[in-house]
């Protein structure tokens, strides 16, 4: 996916990524970044929009000044701690948690006010991802950030439910009906049964 993403990464600046409750969307963008960091759980863990600017470290910015030539190791920082750098992703992890509760409240409850962070790391290319709560309680809020002609579509679902029942993709063909910015990431591809084929489900893209 990240090739996908350097190939057309001159048209592209943000990718918002929907999907159902528990329907593992944040171990999409994990896997698409290449750390564990998001908040991990059962039911609602993403409570607020968490809005990751990944910048690719060049190969002149890749090593450190002091002349050690030790590579700079990938690091983190949030928009509200401007001055302070993580280097240890599961501190990013409880740093995400804390701002939530502080954004949100403790509970359930959903906010629509923003964690800003920041990702540096030379495995990455330069490109914003927008991990958003469940479709389940915050369609008015996907919606906004969907509609912008802009935006990728991101749509988790999971391979073992019924394609065109999805509501990630069912909302995705609402905003977007011919497909143009719609990527489908179906995941638990290992749980199809023997009657069903990840190539037959009906979509013009996707990524398995």
């Amino acid at each position: 996916m990240q090739e996908f993403f350097k190939q057309k990464n001159k048209r592209l600046s943000t990718v918002v990524v929907i999907g159902s409750e528990s329907g593992g969307k944040s171990s999409v963008v994990e896997a698409l970044i290449g750390h564990d960091f998001l908040p991990e759980g059962i039911g609602i863990v993403t409570r607020c929009p968490i809005v990751i600017n990944l910048h690719q470290l060049k190969i002149n910015a890749f090593f450190h000044k002091n002349g050690n030539n030790a590579p700079i190791p990938d690091f983190a920082v949030f928009g509200h701690l401007p001055g302070k750098k993580f280097e240890n992703f599961e501190d990013v992890r409880n740093e995400i948690v804390e701002q939530t509760n502080v954004l949100a409240g403790f509970g359930n409850d959903i906010s629509d006010e923003q964690i800003i962070l920041d990702i540096y790391s030379s495995k990455i290319v330069d490109l914003t991802i927008i991990n958003l709560p469940a479709i389940e309680k915050s369609l008015k809020l996907i919606n906004e950030y969907i509609s912008n002609d802009n935006t990728i579509i991101l749509a988790v679902t999971r391979a073992v439910n019924n394609f065109n029942y999805s509501e990630s993709v069912k909302l995705a063909r609402k905003i977007d009906p011919n497909e143009n910015r719609t990527i489908c990431v179906l995941i638990k591809i290992d749980l199809l049964n023997g009657n069903r084929n990840a190539i037959d489900i009906p979509t013009k893209k996707f990524i398995l």
